[in-house]
């Protein structure tokens, strides 16, 4: 009968200590970070000699990190796209995208952009001299083991770095 409770309680402390090492290897939150902001031109008009964007997309470059021993799935992404704090257009991502174990998955979320709307940022960074982008929004991704969570992205760029695509 000792032997019988002394195997219980080790099988019980054997299994205490794999939990506690495998929850953190399962439950950590992932990363993400944006890597750029670029921009292509859809369409424009010569006004006295000039281009003028009639039309263009800005390209959301991120970067999930998945730091889990478990692969994760992305649900979905919202981003606002602010330059020099003028709100010029959202965009979103719908899923499911799979982040592979202690991997990494790029994310590029385009926005549309009629010039009318990007108007008034196009125009402060013209009078400033300089443009940063920010970007504010949220990734969505299925934990293996918590469910679905939220991240948070608040990040800002500096626009002199775009690459028009």
């Amino acid at each position: 009968m000792k032997a019988l409770i002394f195997i219980a309680f080790a099988a019980i402390l054997i299994l205490a200590a794999v939990v506690y090492w495998l929850l953190p290897q399962v439950t950590a939150k992932p990363e993400v970070n944006v890597k750029g902001v670029d921009y292509r031109i859809e369409s424009k008009v010569m006004v006295f000699g000039v281009e003028i964007p009639t039309n263009m997309t800005v390209v959301v470059r991120t970067e999930v990190y998945n730091p889990n021993i478990l692969a994760l799935m992305v649900t979905g992404a919202e981003y606002r796209v602010y330059v020099n704090d003028a709100e010029i257009g959202d965009g979103r991502l719908s899923g499911p995208l799979e982040v592979p174990p202690k991997g990494r998955r790029d994310l590029n979320v385009e926005v549309n952009l009629p010039a009318a709307k990007g108007l008034s940022g196009i125009l402060s960074a013209v009078k400033e001299g300089a443009a940063m982008a920010r970007v504010k929004g949220a990734v969505r991704v299925m934990l293996p083991v918590l469910g679905e969570a939220e991240i948070p992205l608040d990040e800002s760029y500096d626009l002199s770095k775009a690459v028009r695509l």
